[in-house]
């Protein structure tokens, strides 16, 4: 609480400012949380000390993030061929592992993509027909 003389109050000029409102704290903390996260997998999966800066750490931690989960589609990938009468899209040898699915995705029409799609779900297949799709 603050008091003004009556003399001083009147010679002041409030400043008029809007109010910002309450920030979105649960936002904050997640942010922060997954940059921490990024930047302990650094620490922990690729071994960098937690002294350099953080950018660094978080650099470090996504390429273990994505050497990881290379593994993982590869082992998906072995897996997933050796099951007898299981066809693939693509070619389960592609050296980048992350264009899987790209004849699907971009080698035809957007009507076909999804006609392929609908008809993959009819039947309990799950597929992803692209990014471009409406």
């Amino acid at each position: 609480m603050m008091f003004v003389a009556v003399g001083l109050r009147e010679r002041l000029t409030p400043l008029k400012v809007r109010p910002p409102g309450t920030p979105c704290f649960e936002a904050q903390a997640g942010t922060q949380a997954a940059i921490e996260h990024i930047a302990w997998l650094g620490e922990q999966c690729a071994g960098v000390d937690a002294a350099p800066p953080l950018d660094r750490r978080i650099v470090t931690g996504l390429e273990a993030a994505t050497a990881y989960e290379a593994g993982l589609m590869d082992r998906f990938l072995a897996g997933t061929t050796a099951i007898p009468g299981l066809t693939l899209s693509a070619s389960p040898a592609a050296t980048d592992w992350t264009r899987a699915c790209r004849p699907l995705a971009s080698g035809w029409p957007i009507a076909r993509r999804w006609k392929t799609r609908l008809r993959w779900l009819r039947k309990n297949i799950f597929g992803w027909a692209g990014d471009s799709m409406p």
